[in-house]
């Protein structure tokens, strides 16, 4: 088997999915072959009016937070990954995609 390398692009709207994520990524993976960045919070500001017909300064505002990471996977095969991948949480979206390291 070929082993390839990965970059794998996770992000949720809840920071204890990607944790629990990232825990059973090292679990599976070992450690040498994984490392991990952390991304900034991506944070988006709704403000909604109350009573749109009425008041104009009864204002509610909503925030909503993306957290972000990417791990490099080294020297795993595609048949590891895809295992690994069928396990994660609908709450987690993955983008993977082959790397090159120098």
């Amino acid at each position: 088997m070929r082993t390839v390398d990965f970059e794998i692009r996770a992000s949720s709207q809840k920071s204890i999915y990607l944790r629990d994520f990232f825990k059973d990524l090292r679990s599976t993976f070992e450690e040498k072959k994984v490392r991990v960045v952390t991304l900034p919070i991506e944070e988006v500001l709704i403000t909604v009016n109350k009573a749109p017909s009425m008041n104009k300064k009864a204002r509610e505002q909503f925030v909503v937070k993306k957290y972000r990471k990417v791990i490099f996977l080294r020297s795993v095969t595609l048949e590891e990954l895809e295992h690994f991948l069928r396990t994660v949480s609908e709450s987690v979206a993955v983008r993977v995609q082959q790397c090159i390291f120098k």
